[in-house]
């Protein structure tokens, strides 16, 4: 599969996972998951999947660093990072993360909200 159509969730919530899995595998993705920032960035460093999302607040490696990993790391930085998080909302966050995501969604959030969000990064 190219990497235009692949993507990795990643998030310590299983139900999040999976309802976002099944909405990228409906937009065309193949669709990879990992629980932790560590596992999740081994499994980007593997596949350089065309587009990462994120949540926050995860064990292993915090979202905030891994997302900064990801843009620092040439082979990776054209990565499209969507990060997540029921807790990290507001302006001040979004500031903290503009040089490492490309988006950014708050929990709960709907399928509208992360299509709108997936046209808007220009991965869909």
């Amino acid at each position: 599969m190219s990497k235009s159509k692949t993507a990795i969730i990643i998030d310590d919530d299983l139900t999040t996972r999976k309802l976002v899995e099944l909405i990228l595998i409906g937009f065309g993705f193949q669709v990879f998951t990992a629980e932790d920032g560590k596992k999740g960035l081994e499994i980007i460093k593997e596949k350089k999947p065309a587009l990462a999302i994120i949540d926050l607040l995860i064990p292993g490696i915090h979202g905030i660093k891994l997302c900064g990993l990801v843009k620092e790391d040439p082979e990776l930085a054209d990565i499209k990072i969507v990060a997540i998080s029921a807790v990290y909302t507001g302006a001040r966050y979004r500031l903290e993360l503009k040089d490492t995501i490309d988006a950014f969604l708050e929990k709960p959030f709907d399928v509208q909200g992360l299509e709108d969000t997936l046209k808007n990064i220009k991965v869909i």
